[in-house]
């Protein structure tokens, strides 16, 4: 009896524990690496950046023609230049300006040892007929990305083009061939240089016509002010800029194609000089909105001759300027560039579907948001408010099933530039998602920030932006 009265002891001390042993809940287990659940990996993209590009606004100078101080040095300096401000491609470079093949191999073989791509201007020529007399053997270079048929075409124009990339596309199926559209402030009207009685026409015309053309791309440089030397002393933004953006990307969109646009990099006429790599940021960022996969900025160089008459006479300078010297552009360029690397390979995995215009609660109208033809206004997938007005980018990464937010105040970074008497305030932005945690990319970093309550605040001065992409 006393035998199994210890064994009926024994039996319950065991059972009892491993009762406890085992007594533990999901609850209790501890947390994964990264939280609730592991971010995602995208750092097998590293590397697969946006295009990053600059404008050639003086292609004589730039081959080293005895124009002002044009010396044959500028054909190896200038890529070098673009590779230090954190540019991967050169646009703009004019053959029919150089007429000189030897120039265009030295100048895209200085490229190819700078890791710096470059797009070829076919303006004022015909392709294939004059590629032996201006390009010579410049298309077998590494370097050699494509050609620009033309920048900034009339409707009328679009046929003839397409006549000549559709040949290209067949010789190099694998190389760009590029146009760059006018932005709305361009004259309207048969006669004008739109050559199309509305702006949404001379956009679906091209897309409708010119099925051999790469991209889409826009120029619309949307910082407009009055400068006294080279200091800006007003800003205010282009009313039309965002509706512009709205309709080139909706185009590209439908037509399958990536969208790319150009980002003001100088004064000239009425636009104002940059005055802070925060007016790069916000422009990129803004752009990024609609979902662009290239950006290029106007100008690397100096277009003109100091003394000319026109728009781009006086003080003007791009990154480089006439005497083929650094400008402190440049070195906003390289910043706002260092932005774009740290997260633009992570953003070009995305696929853009719309975009979100958020009106501040501190602000009045926006002229720029009531613009807009079809922007988001609600979704599923989250909810969006901010103290000042905000565009919100939405995206999608169908293979990873994830969904992207591109955020950036729609505040004019002169606001808050130094040289100002008022300092405008940060924006807080708030989105609220299914999700209990978010991966955050921005001023160069990424962060996983965990969020209970499923609602997420950015404080974001002008010029700021941030990337963010809700899981788990």
């Amino acid at each position: 009896m006393i035998k199994k009265k210890l064994a009926a002891v024994l039996l319950v001390c065991i059972l009892t524990f491993a009762f406890i042993g085992c007594d533990k809940t999901p609850e209790q287990e501890p947390p994964p690496a990264g939280g609730i659940a592991t971010a995602p990996d995208f750092s097998a993209h590293a590397g697969d950046d946006l295009v990053v590009g600059g404008y050639i606004g003086n292609a004589r100078r730039y081959a080293g023609y005895a124009s002002n101080a044009g010396k044959a040095e500028y054909r190896a300096l200038y890529a070098q230049y673009a590779k230090e401000a954190g540019l991967n491609t050169i646009f703009g470079l004019r053959l029919a300006q150089i007429a000189k093949p030897s120039y265009v191999e030295e100048i895209l073989d200085a490229c190819e040892q700078n890791n710096v791509k470059m797009m070829l201007s076919m303006q004022g020529l015909t392709y294939p007929n004059d590629v032996a007399d201006y390009v010579g053997n410049s298309e077998s270079s590494p370097a050699f990305l494509g050609y620009d048929f033309w920048d900034e075409p009339g409707a009328s124009q679009y046929a003839a083009l397409e006549k000549q990339m559709a040949v290209f596309k067949q010789d190099h199926p694998d190389k760009n061939a590029f146009v760059n559209l006018l932005p709305s402030y361009a004259t309207w009207g048969l006669g004008g240089q739109l050559q199309a009685q509305t702006y949404s026409e001379y956009v679906q015309k091209f897309t409708e016509t010119c099925p051999s053309v790469s991209q889409v791309c826009l120029d619309h440089y949307p910082l407009i002010g009055d400068m006294a030397a080279d200091v800006a002393i007003s800003s205010q933004l282009s009313e039309d800029w965002l509706s512009d953006m709205e309709e080139n990307a909706n185009a590209a969109k439908a037509a399958g194609k990536d969208f790319w646009c150009y980002t003001q990099g100088m004064a000239y006429g009425n636009r104002r000089v940059p005055e802070s790599a925060a007016d790069l940021t916000f422009q990129n960022y803004v752009s990024m909105c609609f979902g662009v996969k290239g950006l290029i900025y106007f100008c690397l160089d100096t277009p003109g001759e100091e003394g000319d008459p026109g728009e781009f006479s006086g003080m003007v300078y791009g990154m480089i300027d006439r005497d083929g010297n650094k400008t402190v552009i440049h070195d906003y360029a390289a910043a706002a560039n260092a932005q774009l690397k740290s997260f633009g390979y992570v953003y070009k995995q995305f696929a853009w579907e719309d975009v979100m215009a958020v009106s501040g609660s501190e602000d009045g109208d926006n002229i720029a948001f009531e613009n807009l033809d079809s922007p988001l206004r609600s979704s599923e997938h989250f909810t969006a408010s901010a103290n000042h007005d905000t565009l919100i980018g939405t995206f999608t990464h169908a293979q990873k099933g994830l969904r992207g937010y591109m955020v950036v105040p729609y505040v004019d970074p002169h606001l808050n530039h130094a040289g100002t008497d008022f300092m405008y305030p940060d924006t807080q932005v708030t989105l609220t998602f299914k999700s209990k945690q978010v991966l955050v990319y921005g001023n160069g970093e990424s962060k996983v920030v965990e969020i209970p309550n499923g609602m997420y605040t950015a404080t974001l001065r002008p010029g700021q932006g941030q990337f963010i992409v809700p899981f788990d």
